[in-house]
């Protein structure tokens, strides 16, 4: 925009971006006779207009803007947002352009590999073929929520078994997770294990029933979550991690979350562990005895900036007094581990009796913070507790 000036403004005209090209076989030089690209945008994270805090590493795909192309020869419809394109036909590796810089007219030639695509089918473990499960190939951390996959822009290939069980996907040109869901079940291979044609047997999802109790009181309309308890893998390797949809408890204080992935979880807002096994209902009764926590948190003497509770993470965490998580980050430290070491030394330990012992023991209660700084945490039992917060400041 301009303000009004008695110096002259220049304008100068960016050409609009055009993009076309061949697709062909690397070892015939034969045309591909079908193949679809899919356009993508690489974007820029930021805490506040016109401050950039990282890169994302894997381009976001515009799937909704996919065309399909025949013989061998593609023309993109005039767009200057775009930033690398991917290529998939059947039967051959999945490629993506290097990342598009020019502007104009571009031309961008793929040589296609032979490659088998991912393909099997999908059964129940009595053998009956499963209609209409999701079937993904994932090559960075995923989300699945209540049994599907949760809508995603990132490196993610999805379809649906046929009447006969069968699915197809495009492959994929980096080692991936292949994945299975259905309101009956699941099931995770990773590439370095997986032969095609698959035939994969889902294994059955968890439940949870529970009834919460205050006092002798049950409680109706608490918010129920359930939570994975187990650490992220570091980087961004293939990988699923399972969320659940939020339920209430009825008049009678009883809650009930279907399709839980077996394996630790923990029950908030009373953070509470639990075991879960494929196949079977794991019965919890949350009694909560305790007396409310209050008080405020303040920013520094001197501070101009108002309080955006938004930004702010609290808890308390009860104090445990033999080998905790905290001691094991504090040797990592101590010995100057890389992030990566560190990390895999936190999860084994996590994953010994020691750990295992920890994590059982373990209560943190969640802190709700108002924009005044006041805070109100009920219902906490009585013993010695680590308070926590964190309050990520915005940039300007």
């Amino acid at each position: 925009s301009f303000a009004p000036s008695e110096t002259e403004q220049i304008v100068t005209l960016v050409a609009t971006l055009h993009i076309h090209g061949t697709a062909i076989d690397s070892e015939t030089g034969q045309t591909i006779a079908k193949f679809k690209i899919t356009p993508g945008i690489i974007f820029e994270t930021v805490a506040t207009p016109g401050v950039i805090l990282e890169k994302v590493a894997e381009p976001t795909w515009q799937v909704p803007w996919a065309i399909s192309f025949t013989n061998g020869q593609y023309d993109l419809p005039s767009e200057n947002s775009i930033d690398v394109l991917r290529i998939e036909a059947e039967d051959y590796v999945s490629t993506n352009s290097a990342q598009i810089s020019a502007q104009g007219d571009v031309s961008i030639d793929f040589r296609l590999k032979k490659g088998i695509w991912p393909w099997g089918i999908v059964r129940l473990p009595d053998g009956k073929l499963v209609t209409n499960a999701d079937v993904f190939l994932v090559t960075v951390p995923t989300y699945v929520r209540d049994a599907h996959p949760v809508n995603s822009p990132t490196e993610r290939k999805t379809t649906h078994t046929a009447a006969d069980g069968s699915f197809k996907l495009p492959l994929a040109d980096k080692p991936f997770l292949l994945v299975a869901t259905a309101d009956s079940g699941f099931a995770e291979i990773y590439s370095d294990t997986v032969h095609f044609p698959a035939d994969i047997t889902l294994q059955t999802w968890g439940r949870v029933e529970g009834t919460l109790f205050i006092g002798s009181k049950p409680v109706a309309g608490q918010a129920i979550t359930i939570q994975t308890d187990k650490p992220l893998p570091f980087g961004s390797p293939p990988s699923i991690q399972y969320l659940y949809d939020e339920v209430s408890t009825d008049d009678n204080g009883h809650f009930v979350v279907e399709h839980v992935h077996p394996g630790d979880v923990v029950i908030e807002p009373y953070y509470t562990p639990l075991v879960i096994k494929s196949g079977e209902t794991t019965t919890v009764t949350v009694s909560v005895t305790g007396r409310p926590v209050l008080g405020r948190i303040l920013l520094p003497p001197g501070a101009t900036n108002q309080l955006n509770p938004v930004n702010l993470v609290a808890s308390l965490e009860l104090k445990q007094y033999g080998e905790t998580e905290a001691d094991v980050l504090r040797e990592a430290s101590q010995e100057k581990l890389s992030a990566k070491a560190a990390h895999d030394l936190v999860s084994q330990w996590l994953e010994s009796d020691a750990g295992k012992a920890y994590r059982q023991a373990r209560r943190i209660y969640r802190i709700t913070v108002s924009p005044d700084g006041s805070f109100r945490a009920n219902e906490v039992p009585a013993g010695l507790y680590n308070f926590h917060a964190e309050y990520f400041e915005e940039r300007i």
